[in-house]
């Protein structure tokens, strides 16, 4: 995935691989987290964004993203989002790809 490709400068790496404590799958999960975001920050911009609770514990939402440079969303657009957790689910619902906007589904519960 392109966003697997994404350099992150050394400080980005050493600020994730201090944890180590948390196991190589943890470091692993939030070094590609972060290459995610960098690609999203980099290609995407928000088009609309919305937050609600749905319990004690627990939030949702949707963030709708375009392409910077007006083009349709790509598939590896799509990659990166889902690449990017926001809590406990976190993915684009429909068909994106081709089209102008794609909009991710997330949902934390803290309860967990």
């Amino acid at each position: 995935m392109k966003y697997e490709q994404i350099e992150l400068t050394d400080e980005e790496t050493q600020e994730i691989t201090r944890y180590k404590t948390f196991g190589d799958d943890w470091v692993r999960r939030a070094l590609l987290a972060s290459k995610a975001k960098k690609y999203i920050d980099t290609y995407l911009e928000v088009v609309e964004r919305t937050d609600r609770s749905c319990g004690r514990c627990c939030s949702s939402g949707t963030i709708t993203y375009k392409r910077k440079n007006g083009s349709n969303i790509t598939q590896d657009d799509v990659d990166a989002i889902n690449g990017y957790p926001l809590g406990q689910e976190t993915e684009v619902r429909g068909e994106a790809v081709g089209k102008q906007t794609a909009m991710m589904y997330w949902l934390c519960d803290s309860s967990d």
